[in-house]
């Protein structure tokens, strides 16, 4: 049986890195001897050096001879040149080193020349990997592992995973401390610096693919034992800015810690400083303490191996950690497909109606107003005495995946008697229309047909835009598409525009950019146009494009633009 697929984020911790690397080592054996498959490999600051050396599949039987070479300690004794200047003890000493390094920073100086640390990291892949890497592209074909990184981009305000590009330099950005190795004055040439700041412990990109890619692994720091009072209280500036930034990442990888599988957290515990490398090389050098935490984090994935090998099954199935919300709705949309699938029920007319509310100035406040949108389903039921217990339906939602708050309701068109619905999203990607997710809209007690009450239901979703058709008004024109998500034909689809009389009148045309079929037409028949005078005011005019047997997966546009601009 091939050995199960696992990704590893590693999270940051400058120095600490040398912490890290047992768990590493750990990995790598563990992939070395067919226990795991590492798919991809992730880390911020010192923990994208670590990932990258897991995914140039680095050789730490060379390290013990790595770490006696006199070369390394010049390296590490060069990077850490002034950091005795920045402690926290012997103030008094170094009083006036410390101003002048604090003038130095202060008008937009690092502390330190980030090219040193680029040559310790040249000399470390070179010793352990048998070469530098120089794209992630090289790393990928060369050992089967992608490699991730992240950074902190200061221009724009948010966190970036790099996955592309030289392997160094996107290193080198993701431990680019503020201040000590980058400063305000290096953002012209690079505006981005570490990665830890925004995303310490990289987990959240690699959850989407965890089918494909494997259950996650996260290696982890913790530097304060559990029977311990703190950390050190701050002595400068220097160190002030940096438990303050150590307490908002910490905070942050708790969060993230607590999105996964216990049993897939390895922590190891480190206490040596964030820029303290000499020291964080002699705690590497203890041999024995070394091998006890490697063969602690070897044992884990060789649990999860075993795990895996357990039971006869034609599909691997495993539930692990925090339940998979994406994979749970999928299931649903699935196991109730039959019920809207069936052709014992007819959808008369479907209604995409858009309420531009963003276009009304006259309503006496200063702020845009939401549009206000609704989708209506005329769906006839059953004629043979059998009943509808779920349909299909949508849920909009906006470019960050966030659910529009929808209002539903469904009554019967002759008698006007409602019916509670009961909404569960169950999305399945493969199948949702463009902008939305599937729900399933069940009905508390089975619906069927009488001549009391029709054999006709309508089945209503109401809710807002922002600033949908300010289009209409800055550029003149825009636009209304539907498709049709039904796994049955839909007899006639309404797309309809209700905009302010200040507007004026509009010209209504079929777009073939919106749509994968030709059909509709503009309606301008009054008694056509009164179904949907409930959805406004007398301030507004209706207009309508209708397009009759869309089939399942079709779609229709049509564009409206201003005749009197």
């Amino acid at each position: 049986m091939a050995p199960p697929k696992i990704q590893i984020s590693v999270q940051g911790g400058g120095a600490k890195f040398a912490s890290l690397l047992p768990a590493v080592d750990a990995a790598l054996q563990a992939h070395a001897h067919g226990i795991v498959t590492i798919t991809r490999a992730s880390g911020s600051s010192a923990g994208a050096i670590a990932a990258a050396l897991i995914a140039c599949k680095a050789d730490f039987a060379k390290l013990d001879h790595l770490l006696d070479d006199n070369r390394l300690q010049v390296l590490i004794a060069d990077l850490n040149k002034r950091i005795p200047e920045i402690m926290p003890e012997g103030k008094s000493v170094r009083i006036f080193k410390l101003w002048r390094l604090l003038r130095h920073v202060v008008l937009g100086g690092p502390v330190e020349d980030i090219q040193k640390l680029r040559a310790l990291l040249e000399y470390l892949f070179l010793h352990l990997c048998g070469f530098v890497p120089e794209t992630f592209e090289r790393i990928r074909n060369k050992t089967g592992i992608f490699l991730r990184v992240t950074n902190s981009d200061i221009i724009n305000q948010t966190g970036r995973v790099v996955e592309e590009g030289p392997v160094l330099d996107a290193i080198l950005d993701s431990c680019a401390l503020p201040f000590f190795y980058r400063n305000y004055k290096d953002l012209s040439s690079n505006g981005v610096v570490d990665g830890g700041i925004c995303d310490n412990l990289p987990v959240q990109h690699l959850l989407d693919d965890k089918k494909k890619f494997g259950e996650i692994f996260a290696i982890c720091l913790n530097g304060v034992p559990a029977t311990g009072s703190g950390h050190p209280i701050p002595g400068n500036i220097f160190s002030y800015a940096w438990s303050i930034w150590s307490a908002v990442s910490n905070d942050a990888i708790k969060r993230t810690k607590a999105t996964l599988n216990t049993a897939h957290i390895i922590d190891l515990y480190s206490d040596v400083s964030l820029t303290d490398f000499k020291s964080a090389i002699d705690q590497v050098k203890i041999r024995e303490k070394y091998e006890i935490t490697r063969d602690r984090v070897l044992a884990k994935f060789m649990d999860y191996a075993k795990l895996q090998s357990y039971g006869e099954v034609s599909e691997k199935i495993t539930v692990s950690g925090h339940i998979d919300a994406t994979e749970m709705m999928s299931a649903l949309f699935n196991i109730y497909k039959q019920h809207f699938d069936t052709r014992s029920y007819r959808i008369i007319r479907a209604s995409y109606v858009v309420r531009a509310d963003c276009l009304d100035k006259f309503s006496g406040i200063k702020s845009r107003r939401a549009d206000q949108v609704t989708r209506e389903t005329i769906v006839e039921l059953p004629q043979d005495g059998s009943s509808l217990s779920c349909i299909r339906n949508f849920i909009d939602v906006d470019s960050n995946g966030s659910c529009s708050t929808t209002r539903w309701s469904v009554e019967y068109t002759k008698s006007k008697r409602t019916v509670r619905p009961i909404i569960i999203p169950a999305d399945n990607p493969e199948t949702s229309v463009a902008g939305s997710i599937d729900c399933l809209l069940f009905f508390e007690h089975p619906l069927q047909g009488n001549e009391e009450d029709g054999y006709e239901i309508r089945i209503s979703s109401h809710y807002a835009k922002s600033d949908a058709m300010l289009p209409l008004e800055s550029l003149g024109s825009d636009f209304i598409s539907s498709q049709n998500g039904h796994d049955i034909p839909v007899e006639q689809l309404d797309l309809v525009l209700c905009v302010p009389k200040a507007i004026g009148q509009l010209a209504v045309a079929w777009d073939p950019a919106l749509s994968s079929a030709q059909k509709g037409t503009h309606i301008t028949d009054p008694k056509a146009l009164d179904d949907y005078r409930f959805l406004h005011g007398s301030d507004y005019n209706v207009f309508v494009f209708r397009a009759h047997s869309i089939l399942p997966g079709e779609k229709v546009g049509a564009r409206f633009t201003r005749v009197n601009v």
